[in-house]
C-alpha cells in the first residue's frame, strides 16, 4: 500500500494542497465547508500527518535541548521554569538533560 500525500487528499477534497495544510496547520482563512471537506478527506484516506517529515522539509523542528551542570540547583529550577513558560508562549518545546 502506498502512503496517502498531501495531494491525495486535495485531490479527493478538490482543493490546492495548500488549502490542505493550512487546514492541517490551523492558519488562514479557511471557510467552514471547506475545512470539514478537507478533515472529511483526511479521515476516508486515512492520513497521518507526519511532523518529523515536515521538520526536515522546513528544516525547524520547534525543539531546544538544554544540558544543565545541576539541576537540583534552586538557580537552575527559577531560571528553567521561566524559559519553560517563554518557550511554551513561542510553540516550542524544551528537553532537559
Amino acid at each position: 500500500m502506498s502512503t496517502i500525500t498531501l495531494a491525495d487528499v486535495a485531490a479527493l477534497a478538490k482543493v490546492s494542497t495548500a488549502t490542505v495544510s493550512m487546514v492541517l496547520r490551523n492558519r488562514g482563512r479557511i471557510s467552514d465547508e471547506t475545512r470539514k471537506r478537507v478533515l472529511s478527506a483526511i479521515d476516508e484516506l486515512g492520513y497521518v500527518y507526519n511532523q518529523t517529515a515536515a521538520n526536515l522539509r522546513n528544516r525547524s523542528s520547534n525543539q531546544v535541548g538544554l544540558l544543565l551542570h545541576d539541576i537540583t540547583n534552586p538557580f537552575y529550577a527559577e531560571m528553567t521554569a521561566g524559559l519553560s513558560q517563554e518557550m511554551e508562549r513561542h510553540q516550542l518545546m524544551l528537553f532537559f538533560g
